[in-house]
């Protein structure tokens, strides 16, 4: 590496000039063809007086262009070529060919949930109408009950769903709690005790979810399916296959089985709890406006206040059924899948009202749903499979709603 004797740039050994003021290095021949033969022919009229800079390129007095060569403007531009470390580095860069048919796969929400939702409600209520003995006293009692059960799941699914991600460890808690409420009666304890027990449990399990999902970035599926597994595994070593009766006092039994005040008081605390929680906290901000790297504190206590609501749930229906079993039916996980794909195939991520309201039309259709197959006599193995079927049907109208192909 050499240096130029009139700026001081560091040079390259082969360099015959300078690539910042043009000043010719010594000790390097002249390259023998015709164009700086011309150059040299040109530079030689220049007067080496004290006049001089030395740099042709630069002594505007002495130097005089020639028409056959370029002026100053034109010679100071980048000598592409023979100079390559004079070179812009854009220049280099060579452009990617744009294609402007090519197509891009996105995913765009295009609110086909709430058509969805309407027509099953519909649905529902045409095939209500249509059974015998729909409107039967004994069936509006159990039909309001049903659907209160079903949408205080569908608000715990909403919590985890504005979140972290979709809990499936809900139904595995609602027998977990009247699993517990069930053995601490049987051992001598009140009611109280077990309530509270099963109300720690479910706390436990909702610090799990919530550390793993939003605290340690896993997914919310496998978090709380494993969770939810082991929960299960918990549960048939509670119970080791056998049914636990119980029985509570008649104030209870009238407030949580015989009147509706007692499901419809807890669904309305339910129901305000989320929608103050999602009007006060950032589980309620749209999912496009979330940029933050780590999650929030309270992305964490949405697991803990699902699996709270689940562990009430879990007491109320072991009241109705006087007794405790180690797991729910299929149509559970179904029907938290379901509320799930209503969500996702609509714009409700990115409203903090809407998800509520969903939640309760979920909970009717289902409640509907289940009325009329026990005034159908359909046979109990046989609802998980429309159960099922629907939720499959409703996650695949979700991934449509959702599919755009656009020109980029």
């Amino acid at each position: 590496m050499k240096y130029c004797t009139q700026c001081g740039k560091e040079m390259n050994d082969d360099t015959l000039y300078c690539t910042g003021c043009g000043h010719k290095l010594p000790g390097v021949s002249e390259p023998q063809n015709a164009f700086f033969g011309q150059a040299a022919a040109v530079f030689s009229d220049v007067p080496e007086n004290g006049s001089s800079t030395g740099s042709p390129l630069q002594d505007s007095a002495a130097y005089i262009p020639s028409p056959s060569i370029p002026s100053y403007e034109a010679a100071s531009l980048p000598y592409r070529g023979v100079f390559p470390e004079a070179e812009p580095e854009e220049e280099k860069k060579t452009a990617k060919p744009v294609h402007p048919h090519k197509h891009a796969s996105t995913f765009k929400n295009t609110g086909l949930g709430l058509i969805l939702c309407f027509v099953l409600l519909c649905a529902a209520v045409f095939i209500g109408v249509i059974t015998p003995r729909f409107f039967d006293d004994v069936n509006i009692m159990n039909m309001i009950k049903q659907c209160g059960l079903f949408a205080l799941i569908a608000i715990a699914a909403v919590l985890t769903s504005r979140a972290g991600g979709i809990d499936l460890s809900i139904v595995p808690c609602i027998s977990l709690s009247g699993i517990i409420i069930a053995r601490t009666m049987l051992t001598g304890g009140s009611v109280m005790s077990g309530v509270l027990l099963s109300a720690s449990a479910a706390l436990l399990l909702g610090l799990i979810n919530g550390f793993a999902t939003v605290m340690f970035k896993k997914s919310a599926l496998i978090v709380t399916f494993a969770s939810g597994m082991a929960v299960s595994g918990i549960n048939l070593a509670l119970t080791q296959g056998q049914l636990f009766g119980a029985a509570f006092s008649g104030r209870t039994v009238y407030f949580a089985d015989t009147s509706v005040i007692g499901i419809i008081a807890l669904l309305g605390a339910a129901f305000v709890l989320a929608f103050v929680f999602h009007l006060l906290t950032k589980t309620g901000r749209p999912f496009s406006e979330r940029e933050e790297k780590t999650a929030p504190v309270s992305y964490m206590f949405a697991y803990l206040a699902s699996a709270e609501i689940a562990a009430a749930v879990g007491f109320v229906l072991l009241v109705r059924t006087r007794s405790a079993v180690s797991s729910l039916d299929i149509g559970a996980f179904a029907f938290v899948i379901f509320v799930y794909a209503l969500l996702t195939s609509s714009r409700l991520f990115d409203n903090r009202v809407m998800p509520m309201l969903v939640a309760l039309t979920a909970g009717i259709i289902w409640g509907i749903v289940s009325s009329v197959f026990t005034l159908w006599g359909v046979y109990s193995y046989y609802q998980p499979i429309v159960y099922s079927s629907l939720a499959l049907i409703c996650l695949l109208v979700s991934f449509i709603s959702r599919y755009e192909r656009r020109k980029t």
